[in-house]
C-alpha cells in the first residue's frame, strides 16, 4: 500500500497547462522554461515513484525523449556544457511536435487517472484514520508498550488498516490474533511456559486464569481483565473463525474498542508487576504517579501523589 502523492499530479497539471501554451514562433529560451519544468515533473512520474500508470506509458516516453532532444539540440554543445542560442533562433516545426505530443499525453494520462486504484478513506466511528491506517497501536496505552510484544503492537496495526479499509472480518482476524497473544502473555505471570504450551484453545486458557484466581496462589488475574476476555471469545472469537460467518463493519468496530479495552486491562496490570520492584526502591504507592503514567495520562503522572 502506498499515498498518492495528490499535490504532485496538481503540478503536473499546472506543468502540462504551462507547456501547452508555448509559442512555437516564438523564442527558443521562452520555450525552455516551461519544457525543463515539464520534464522534471515527468521524469518523477516516469520512474513511478508517484503512481502506477499502464496506458501512458509510451506517450511519457517519447514526450521526455522530445523535450530532451530540444534541450540538447539548441541548448548544448557537443560536450554537453551549456549554451545560449541566438535571440533570432526559432524552432516552429520542433515546438508543435512538442505541443502535439503534450496534447496528446494529457490525454491518455486523464484516460489512465480515471481507471487507477485510487480511494478516499472515511472515518471509521470515532476513530482517526490517519491513526488507523499508519499506527493503530496509538490507541493503547503506555503500559501496552512495556508489557506486550511488537507482534501485538503489530496485529493491532494491522487491525486497525483493516477497519480503516474496512476490511471488518479482516480486522476481526487480526484484533483475535492480537489478544490471543495478549492472554498467552498475562498466562505467563501465573503459569510455567511448559504448561501453557499444554493448552490449544481460548478456553483453556481463560479457564486457567479463572482457577488462578480462585485459588490460594499469588499473584492473581483480576476479574475484570478476565470478564474482558470471556466476552471477546463469547461475541467474536468463534464466529470469526467459521468460514460462513462475516462481520459487519459496525460489529468489526466495536470488536476493535474491545480488543483495545482488553489488551489495555492486561498490558496494565503486567506492566505494574514489571515496575514494582523499582517502585518499592522509588518509595511510590501503586496509587502514584507510576499507575497513572501506564494508563497513558501524563498530566495525572505529574500531579502530586495523594
Amino acid at each position: 500500500m502506498k499515498l498518492v502523492d495528490l499535490p504532485f499530479f496538481v503540478e503536473l497539471g499546472g506543468a502540462l497547462e504551462q507547456a501547452s501554451k508555448i509559442d512555437a514562433r516564438g523564442p527558443l529560451y521562452d520555450a525552455l522554461v516551461h519544457a525543463f519544468r515539464l520534464r522534471q515533473a515527468l521524469g518523477s512520474l516516469m520512474v513511478g515513484d508517484r503512481a502506477k500508470l499502464t496506458a501512458c506509458g509510451h506517450d511519457l516516453v517519447e514526450l521526455i525523449n522530445l523535450l530532451n532532444a530540444f534541450e540538447t539540440r539548441h541548448f548544448r554543445d557537443p560536450e554537453g556544457n551549456w549554451i545560449t542560442p541566438p535571440d533570432s533562433a526559432r524552432s516552429e516545426y520542433e515546438l508543435n511536435l512538442i505541443l502535439s505530443k503534450v496534447e496528446q499525453f494529457r490525454t491518455v494520462l486523464i484516460a489512465d487517472l480515471r481507471i487507477m486504484a485510487s480511494f478516499t478513506v472515511t472515518r471509521s466511528g470515532i476513530f482517526d484514520v490517519n491513526q488507523l491506517v499508519n499506527c493503530a497501536r496509538n490507541v493503547l496505552p503506555t503500559a501496552a508498550f512495556i508489557a506486550v510484544s511488537e507482534d501485538v503492537l503489530k496485529e493491532v496495526d494491522d487491525a486497525g488498516k483493516c477497519l480503516a479499509f474496512n476490511l471488518p472480518t479482516a480486522c476481526g482476524f487480526h484484533a483475535m490474533r492480537a489478544v490471543e497473544r495478549v492472554i498467552k502473555r498475562y498466562l505467563a505471570d501465573f503459569l510455567p511456559a511448559k504448561e501453557i504450551q499444554k493448552f490449544n484453545n481460548w478456553g483453556q486458557y481463560l479457564g486457567a486464569l479463572e482457577r488462578q484466581r480462585e485459588s490460594d496462589a499469588e499473584p492473581k488475574p483480576t476479574a475484570e481483565a478476565i470478564a474482558l476476555l470471556r466476552q471477546i471469545k463469547e461475541i467474536y472469537r468463534n464466529p470469526v473463525i467459521h468460514p460462513d460467518r462475516t462481520l459487519s463493519s459496525e460489529e468489526a468496530a466495536t470488536l476493535f474498542h474491545s480488543t483495545v479495552a482488553a489488551i489495555s486491562r492486561v498490558a496494565i496490570e503486567v506492566a505494574e508487576r514489571q515496575l514494582a520492584p523499582v517502585r518499592s526502591i522509588a518509595g511510590v504507592r501503586p496509587s502514584g504517579g507510576i499507575l497513572q503514567m501506564l494508563n497513558g495520562s501524563a498530566e495525572r503522572a505529574n500531579s502530586p501523589t495523594p
